[in-house]
């Protein structure tokens, strides 16, 4: 709201804002406070994605790393074991 009127001050106009009246101003927090909230939700749900994307990645590597390890075991009494 200061920077409103410091803007209208500069411009030479009047300093009244809409904010001045109660109405407006209650909508103008209403406003506020859901776009704060929206920027939050939005901000989980993309931290939500990349940790279950993390988990993913995770999980696919310690797949691919065990059938490494399961295709290229010792050999045993001279014979290669091989599922």
């Amino acid at each position: 709201m200061e920077e409103k009127r410091k803007l209208l001050r500069k411009q030479g106009k009047p300093q009244v804002i809409d904010e001045d009246d109660p109405e407006k101003y209650k909508q103008a927090v209403k406003v506020l406070t859901m776009k704060l909230f929206a920027d939050l939700e939005r901000k989980r749900r993309t931290l939500e994605a990349k940790i279950s994307e993390d988990a993913a990645k995770k999980r696919a590597a310690e797949l691919e790393a065990e059938e490494k390890r399961d295709m290229v075991r010792p050999e045993v009494d001279g014979l290669l074991c091989v599922r």
